[in-house]
């Protein structure tokens, strides 16, 4: 089936499960997952729209209905007056949600019992580091809660000893009321379609999005995204905030894509200048608040927790979560901020490493002074993305350019057979050359033919920024940028805003493409 419209905007409405009113902390992701059911999305698709988030006699009601057509629930308007006991103010336009996650998954498989006469198979999935390390934090807040002197590190370290505790409240504890004083976790997802996986698109979802990519530029907040995809990419904005704003809960944590987060937070609170600050950790993660009402929301933008190292995950605890969940003082640290008043060195400073001195023909034959603008390209960079890499600046005599290479120091798709190369020259003209590059011939397969795909979505986005193929590189995959303009103190800012966008775009998709 392809969803109408109306069922479509009813799954847009549908924010994650847990007591999100209720709830202490609000957990966001990128988007849902089909809960072992990876061949049934239409399954997903109809619990959403039609049984999630409303009182037991209506959905009893609903799935009893399947007895005469089991198609009958794909229907547009079976029951116009349902009732919605998981919502703001009772209206599931305001945002609605499922009680809990146990609770989700108990409706699927009734409705799938009714439509196909019996339970078929679930795969059986280990918890996912997304939970275990979510269950990490909680139980840490938990034993501080109860224990004002309990030690932080218990959850928060590599000790197999944890593991079975650590699993049964990832399985059984998230995302579902506990009342007693317990902490009580709700989950919501930035994207709002379930499917097993990126780079999969069923076509369930074809009278909305044609394709995967379509969705996701959508999502980024692209420029070529269609109006009809931007409008229901700001009525997920709205439900979001809705759901936010009514909750008590003073902690929100997203997990990856963290500058597609950034992005979007800025939009869903345009009123308030949110200040981004980075945490000094291994992999980008970042710090805010936002006011509220009646109440400061403390926002926590964290990376990927696959290659998030246990370290990091006990740092952010130590030095924000826990102090900002309790109100306490943040212990003394230092932070790098992203706020455009901050965004890179003095202008005096730079402008006087750029023009320190005149330099003579031969020094400026030589490159020094393009080189010297390749190492305060490199520290700006550094400043803005520690985990940044880079070779020297070196020059080619005989090609007569100078150049760097740089490089994300991920584990996976950070090295530097995945890197930007900048050309600087200033003599005729004052040129700064941005390229990103892969050469895939250096990988096998399938990972080649992967690869290569995912190299041309890169392209694809990086067009809009104004990058284009370079169709002479034979061994890469190669898109450049060239910047041309007065040789100043704005060079270098420019230089270093669109290659870092450009860097964390490639980024972006390998690890969304390869996890």
């Amino acid at each position: 089936m392809r969803l109408s419209p109306n069922q479509l905007e009813k799954m847009n409405a549908y924010v994650g499960c847990g007591p999100h009113l209720d709830a202490d902390i609000l957990i966001m992701g990128n988007e849902e997952g089909t809960g072992g059911y990876p061949t049934h999305i239409e399954t997903n698709a109809v619990a959403r729209f039609r049984l999630y988030g409303k009182e037991e006699t209506t959905v009893s009601a609903l799935l009893d209905s399947m007895a005469q057509d089991k198609e009958i629930l794909c229907q547009d308007d079976l029951y116009p007056n349902e009732q919605y006991e998981c919502s703001v103010n009772g209206n599931w336009k305001e945002g609605f949600w499922e009680k809990s996650a146990r609770s989700g998954g108990e409706k699927i498989k009734r409705y799938m019992k009714n439509y196909f006469g019996y339970d078929p198979e679930k795969s059986k999935e280990k918890p996912s580091l997304f939970n275990t390390y979510t269950a990490r934090l909680c139980l840490t807040l938990e034993g501080i809660k109860n224990d004002p002197h309990f030690p932080i590190e218990t959850f928060l370290r590599s000790d197999e000893t944890k593991t079975n505790e650590i699993n049964e409240y990832a399985d059984n504890q998230l995302y579902t009321s506990r009342p007693g004083g317990s902490l009580s976790t709700a989950l919501m997802d930035w994207r709002p379609l379930p499917r097993p996986n990126e780079g999969v698109w069923p076509p369930e979802y074809h009278s909305l999005f044609e394709s995967e990519s379509e969705y996701l530029r959508a999502y980024r907040f692209n420029k070529s995204a269609t109006d009809k995809a931007r409008e229901y990419v700001n009525k997920r904005l709205d439900y979001l905030k809705s759901v936010i704003v009514h909750s008590r809960a003073n902690t929100l944590i997203t997990i990856g894509q963290v500058d597609n987060k950034i992005n979007m937070l800025r939009r869903m609170f345009p009123e308030q200048e949110l200040v981004i600050e980075r945490i000094p950790i291994s992999k980008r993660s970042y710090t805010t608040k936002v006011l509220l009402p009646n109440r400061t929301l403390h926002i926590y933008i964290l990376s990927f927790f696959k290659f998030f190292p246990i370290e990091d995950l006990l740092y952010v605890a130590k030095q924000h979560l826990v102090p900002d969940f309790f109100d306490r003082e943040r212990p003394t640290m230092e932070t790098q901020s992203i706020c455009s008043t901050v965004l890179s060195p003095s202008p005096q400073k730079i402008k006087k490493k750029l023009s320190s001195r005149k330099q003579t023909n031969s020094e400026q034959t030589d490159g020094l002074e393009e080189r010297r603008f390749l190492v305060e390209l490199a520290k700006q960079m550094k400043v803005l993305e520690p985990d940044i890499q880079h070779t020297s600046a070196y020059r080619d005599n005989r090609a007569d350019y100078n150049y760097m290479f740089m490089w994300f120091g991920d584990k996976q798709w950070g090295n530097p057979k995945c890197k930007a190369e900048i050309h600087v020259n200033f003599k005729p003209e004052v040129e700064v050359e941005l390229s990103w590059r892969i050469r895939p011939d250096q990988y096998e397969q399938p990972l080649r033919a992967n690869l290569i795909h995912a190299a041309e979505s890169i392209g694809n986005e990086l067009s809009k920024l104004g990058f284009k193929r370079n169709t002479s590189a034979k061994l890469y995959i190669e898109f450049h940028k060239v910047l041309q303009r007065k040789q100043d103190e704005e060079l270098l800012n420019i230089s270093a805003a669109e290659l870092r966008s450009a860097m964390n775009l490639a980024r972006e998709i390998m690890t969304a493409t390869f996890g």
